[in-house]
């Protein structure tokens, strides 16, 4: 299997999907699935569960086609947040937009996909050469600079990163120097940095964890963030 995967040097400097320019930034942990599936999970057109035509719309409505509510929570932030994107319906957003036009890009700290996030075997140990810390070594010193880099050269107005049990890592990538406290909750923090873009870090976005509630107060925060550009 090693020999079918991509260099991890390469698998590091996968910036993600849509154009670093866009205005608003989705940050995960990392993507699901499995490691063998990481060449296709590289390119969006083979990963994502649309394609850009008809007959794959009409597949997805008849219950065929499902998207991650993960990327339907991306669609319903991005069409609610920029104003020319409101009068779009999210589901059409996410079908022929989301991630290919100029306003939304996704990536992950962690570079490798895995079904959890704390999944880990031998041949995770095989490609990276050693155990997980050594792997999380890795990332933060050879991707997290690409990823703050790209962030302080493009400078997106919000940048989303959900997953609560890794805001520390999400704050040091992409919150330095000085920056401005906007809000600060056991769920949801918000932050303006020296870059001038507005971070938000929210719980990982799935209905149990992330509530149209609380995706409604952090839409506020970035519609805010867009509106003042």
């Amino acid at each position: 299997m090693m020999k079918d995967l991509p260099r991890l040097n390469e698998v590091m400097k996968h910036k993600g999907f849509g154009k670093p320019s866009a205005k608003i930034w989705f940050v995960g942990l990392e993507y699901h699935g499995a490691l063998q599936n990481i060449r296709k999970m590289m390119n969006l057109r083979e990963w994502s569960p649309y394609k850009n035509d008809h007959g794959r719309y009409e597949a997805r409505s008849k219950g065929k086609i499902s998207p991650t509510p993960t990327w339907k929570i991306q669609a319903k932030i991005a069409t609610a947040s920029i104003e020319k994107l409101n009068g779009i319906p999210w589901k059409e957003y996410l079908e022929f937009k989301q991630f290919r036009d100029k306003n939304t890009f996704l990536t992950n700290l962690f570079p490798l996909p895995m079904q959890k996030h704390n999944s880990w075997g031998k041949h995770y140990e095989e490609y990276v050469g050693g155990d997980k810390e050594h792997y999380h070594k890795l990332v933060e010193k050879k991707r997290w600079p690409i990823l703050r880099n790209t962030a302080e050269k493009f400078r997106p107005t919000v940048i989303f990163c959900f997953g609560k049990t890794e805001w520390k890592k999400f704050f040091d990538v992409f919150v330095w120097g000085d920056f401005e406290v906007i809000h600060k909750t056991d769920m949801l923090e918000v932050y303006i940095t020296d870059y001038d873009t507005t971070v938000i870090l929210t719980p990982f976005f799935v209905p149990f964890s992330f509530s149209d509630n609380l995706m409604n107060k952090a839409i506020k925060f970035a519609k805010k963030a867009i509106e003042d550009e």
